[in-house]
């Protein structure tokens, strides 16, 4: 009995050690899980959140840079002198023409007085020329036989007033008809002797053709004052206004043909094989995320300088109307080569590069003068050999007058010249005889003293008896109806005379009246550089005026952001110097052509201030240019938005804690905020970064650009 009930107590004792055995190792395993859960929770992706919010979105160009004057105006001398008074003083308002200085010089004066005369003096001798003299005259000596018109008679052109006798005039006239008989005779005989002849007249057909030349010479500057385009493309700047004087040279305007662009990219000496003019290529500009295809059309011969050989290859773009040279980019090419077996292998060849026009133009003045007129503006669109603008010059005018005249001299001159053969000699004696028998002839006609001109006889100087000499004045008539006298090459010669002495006296005038010396513009007298007692040149300046009633500001803007700008663009300028006053002011060029730096290209920007009352050149100015704001807005922070163009999209959490992600529409992107315009709502949460075990966040990690249905390496809980 007692060995059985030893048995069963020893029997219970093992029953409760395996009992305890087997609740410790099963607290060991339940202890294990709840560890392992543990850890493994603590490895649970968590996100970073925003809330979908109203609010206001703005975006801007802002720049700074210095003040300026719209016009600077230099105050000139127009002749020599003394400095006598300066009229005004440093900082004074002046109105355009304002006398501000006065120059003296006595000789100034005499000059004007001098011209004057001598044009008083070319005048008389040209009315002497076109108009008939008044004065009749003797044409030969002789006594008076009778006078036919009483003084204060009115006579008609050729009315014979006084009758003179001389015997010896028609024993003359009987002579000379006797010697022209005798001449002529000798030229029958020699003619048919000799049978004529030629004449030397070598010397006075190259006078002619000298005069051709001087004429066609001076017709060919009166060409040049067309100022002509050399090749077409669009107008960036006109440098001169009408009324302008001009020198031969000078730029009138500068075009760029923008319709074509030239994109320059480096290919290395290994992928040459792939190239051939006329591939297909494209271009993608950075700052306006855009491409725009176009053609291979040159591929450079020599390589560049550099460690490694690169040739630069053109890529010809038809510009949509936004590219301007100096943007940068990235050009692609579409490479082919063909195998020796005749199959083809195809190659995509990149590069980067920088944007260039087709062409820039200098359009300049091929001779001197005053801008006359002027056809285009900027931003007109020119063709090659289009006239832009017009030149006048007087002293061309008159040039090419005297080239004329001189011609017609020489044509005249080589007609009336007679050949050196013995026909020609006895020719010449012939008309030596005709010429004394007309001469005759006319000291007979000459016995009858006739008036020039009809009019009234005004003083009759003689009575019958009285003897006269040749030329001797018999009677003044006052003409009543000239009779127009034929334009001859002397007449016209004259009139040259006379345009130079009124172009003489204008200058001279002009040299007087610049020894007041006016203000070119409106504005304020500023710089003077002179004394009173200087002594003065032509164009030496003499001081400086400014207007200040228009300022501009020019400010550098990069590539990335030029495109947003607009010729009219409002803006608001704050002036350090003036901290309680902003002004307002538009944008009124931009340049066309940017200047690279370390890969972006920067444009100048230069905007008109409105009132500028107060301002100075040189003030320090800041530029803000509202490029565009939208109230009332749905706004997410940028990193909550992935993708680029129409494939936008964000990650939205659900309120059971589940992620998905949803593709939107963007309006407006700041620096920090992104406008939603479809796709969310207004108390919706985004997950703008995720964090892992550790509370490290990472804000690309969780969205998979590739694959926007998965986060990290794992699917998204409601992904779509």
């Amino acid at each position: 009995m007692e060995t059985g009930i030893r048995r069963s107590s020893w029997g219970r004792r093992l029953f409760a050690l395996v009992l305890v055995f087997v609740l410790a190792v099963g607290g060991v395993f339940l202890y294990r899980r709840q560890a392992a859960k543990k850890a493994a929770s603590s490895k649970v992706t968590k996100y970073s959140t925003s809330t979908v919010r109203r609010g206001n979105l703005r975006i801007a160009i802002t720049g700074s840079g210095t003040t300026q004057a719209y016009q600077s105006k230099p105050v000139v001398a127009g002749t020599t002198g003394t400095l006598k008074t300066i009229l005004v003083q440093e900082g004074n308002q002046v109105k355009a023409g304002q006398p501000l200085f006065i120059v003296d010089n006595d000789q100034a004066g005499l000059n004007v007085q001098q011209a004057k005369s001598d044009l008083q003096t070319a005048e008389d001798k040209l009315t002497d020329m076109v108009n008939p003299k008044s004065d009749v005259r003797t044409g030969i000596s002789g006594n008076v036989a009778k006078v036919y018109v009483p003084q204060g008679g009115q006579v008609a052109a050729g009315d014979v007033i006084a009758l003179l006798s001389n015997d010896n005039v028609n024993v003359a006239l009987t002579q000379a008809q006797l010697d022209l008989k005798t001449q002529e005779d000798k030229l029958k005989d020699i003619q048919t002797a000799v049978g004529g002849g030629g004449q030397d007249v070598e010397a006075l057909k190259l006078k002619v053709t000298q005069a051709q030349l001087n004429l066609q010479a001076r017709q060919a500057d009166q060409s040049k004052l067309a100022v002509t385009a050399t090749d077409a493309g669009r107008v960036t700047q006109v440098n001169v206004t009408v009324g302008d004087d001009v020198t031969a040279g000078q730029v009138i305007l500068n075009t760029v043909d923008d319709r074509t662009i030239l994109f320059n990219v480096g290919i290395p000496e290994t992928q040459l094989k792939y190239l051939a003019m006329g591939q297909s290529a494209a271009v993608y500009f950075f700052s306006r995320g855009e491409t725009v295809n176009g053609t291979v059309t040159a591929i450079a011969t020599d390589a560049a300088a550099g460690k490694v050989a690169t040739y630069q290859v053109t890529i010809t773009l038809t510009n949509p109307g936004w590219i301007r040279s100096g943007m940068t980019g990235t050009g692609t090419i579409n490479g082919l080569l063909t195998n020796t077996d005749g199959t083809s292998t195809a190659v995509v060849l990149s590069g980067s590069g920088t944007a260039a026009y087709n062409s820039k133009d200098d359009v300049k003045a091929a001779i001197a003068g005053k801008v006359a007129s002027l056809a285009v503006g900027v931003d007109s669109q020119v063709a090659a050999g289009q006239a832009v603008a017009t030149l006048t010059s007087d002293s061309l005018n008159l040039a090419l007058q005297q080239a004329q005249n001189d011609l017609g001299i020489a044509n005249s001159n080589l007609a009336s010249a007679t050949s050196s053969d013995q026909v020609q000699q006895q020719l010449v004696k012939v008309d030596q005889a005709r010429l004394t028998l007309q001469s005759r002839q006319t000291d007979v006609d000459n016995l009858k003293v006739r008036a020039a001109v009809a009019g009234k006889v005004e003083n009759l100087y003689v009575k019958a008896g009285d003897q006269l000499g040749a030329n001797a004045l018999v009677a003044s008539v006052r003409p009543s109806n000239p009779d127009p006298v034929a334009e001859t090459s002397d007449i016209t010669a004259q009139r040259l005379k006379v345009e130079q002495a009124k172009l003489n006296v204008k200058n001279r005038t002009d040299e007087l009246d610049n020894l007041v010396v006016k203000s070119p513009i409106d504005g304020v007298f500023t710089n003077p550089l002179v004394i009173e007692g200087d002594s003065v040149g032509t164009n030496t300046k003499l001081a400086t005026v400014v207007n200040y009633n228009r300022v501009l500001v020019t400010i550098t803007v990069d590539e990335l952001d030029v495109v947003k700008a607009a010729i009219g663009q409002k803006a608001a300028v704050s002036i350090d110097a003036l901290p309680d006053k902003t002004f307002d002011a538009v944008i009124t060029s931009i340049a066309t052509e940017g200047t690279p730096n370390q890969g972006v290209s920067t444009f100048k920007v230069t905007l008109e201030v409105s009132k500028p009352i107060g301002l100075r050149g040189g003030m320090s100015a800041q530029v803000d240019i509202a490029i565009a704001e939208h109230d009332n807005v749905l706004l997410v922070p940028a990193e909550a938005v992935v993708g680029k163009g129409n494939q936008r999209s964000v990650r939205v959490m659900n309120s059971d804690g589940t992620v998905e992600i949803r593709p939107v529409s963007v309006g407006l992107t700041g620096e920090s905020d992104v406008e939603i315009t479809k796709g969310l709502s207004e108390g919706e949460t985004v997950v703008t970064g995720t964090t892992n075990g550790s509370g490290n966040r990472n804000q690309t990690g969780g969205l998979n650009m590739f694959n926007p249905n998965r986060i990290g390496g794992g699917a998204v809980p409601g992904g779509r």
